[in-house]
């Protein structure tokens, strides 16, 4: 090989080490970029789910009350249903006596006005418990 030959490639190898070297360069600042912006995401990703804990918080606090309401209505509702057999079953006695006690006129008036009261009674606390939603049978 000649020296102009030689020359030659020796001027082409460094041209190919400067288009390295610069291909070094310019990738090197990518993946500086690249990792600036997979911080940032990272950032923004840990502030999106520090920010997401408190509704999803308040979304098991709401679910958690609403079973537990819905146990209280459930037995709210069980209350009531007992009142009302026992209210049914008062006011048949009460048609019982009053077909079959002509003869004890006055204690069955007695007995009708304690019954009357009763049942007022129990009006008022089915009112109560329906309006205020928290009710117990022991009012």
């Amino acid at each position: 090989m000649s020296d102009d030959e030689l020359r030659r490639m020796a001027e082409e190898l460094d041209l190919r080490c400067d288009q390295l070297e610069g291909e070094m360069t310019r990738l090197r600042e990518e993946l500086a970029t690249t990792r600036s912006l997979a911080a940032l995401a990272d950032r923004g990703f840990s502030e999106m789910r520090t920010a997401m804990r408190g509704p999803a918080q308040a979304l098991i606090s709401v679910r958690e009350r609403q079973f537990e309401h819905g146990l209280v209505l459930a037995e709210q509702s069980r209350v009531l249903d007992a009142q009302s057999h026992t209210l049914q079953n008062v006011a048949e006695a009460v048609g019982k006596l009053v077909r079959d006690g002509n003869q004890r006129s006055e204690p069955l008036s007695q007995l009708l006005t304690g019954q009357t009261a009763v049942l007022e009674r129990l009006d008022r606390i089915d009112t109560r418990l329906c309006a205020s939603g928290s009710g117990t049978a022991a009012e």
